[in-house]
């Protein structure tokens, strides 16, 4: 990851009072969790989406193929995650960043499977069970992300400027 643009005779550490561990073990975690979920959506999309459709008796080609788009997209999102995980000032400093996307992305997911679900299978193709297990599933990280965000901003890590000593 790229270093951060500090001007000449600065730097940037990772405070040692607040380096993120915590937040970085979660983002390690959540890495590997998210690259095994994408590797099953990219391996095995129609076994995958026999367990939440309604009827399984058809499932059209173009679903297993979103599915698989999915994956390539949950990867895509990962990225961050996987650059939070390093122990340098720019890793720290993406991590808050990477928190609020993720943040909006499980609001939205949350808000649409939880409306899908009041409409009903038979109009999303998706039972109501399994929108509403999705949902919840995305409710736990969420919760876990707002702690940080809003009520322990520390735990996500911090940067401190240190001046460098020029030699006489």
């Amino acid at each position: 990851m790229s270093s951060i643009a500090v001007p000449q005779g600065i730097s940037l550490q990772v405070d040692s009072v607040a380096p993120g561990e915590g937040v970085r073990y979660a983002f390690i975690l959540e890495t590997l969790v998210n690259l095994a979920e994408a590797a099953v959506m990219l391996s095995y999309p129609e076994k995958l989406l026999a367990l939440m459709l309604a009827d399984t008796s058809k499932i059209p080609p173009v679903a297993a193929t979103l599915v698989q788009y999915i994956g390539v997209c949950m990867i895509a999102i990962t990225v961050p995650l996987a650059f939070g995980c390093l122990k340098t000032p720019a890793a720290v400093e993406s991590r808050r960043l990477t928190y609020w996307m993720y943040t909006i992305v499980e609001v939205a997911g949350i808000s649409i499977f939880h409306y899908h679900a009041t409409l009903g299978g038979e109009k999303v193709g998706l039972t109501p069970e399994a929108l509403r297990f999705i949902a919840n599933q995305l409710s736990v990280p969420l919760a876990l992300r707002l702690i940080p965000l809003v009520g322990k901003p520390d735990w996500i890590g911090k940067c401190k400027i240190v001046e460098e000593k020029k030699a006489k």
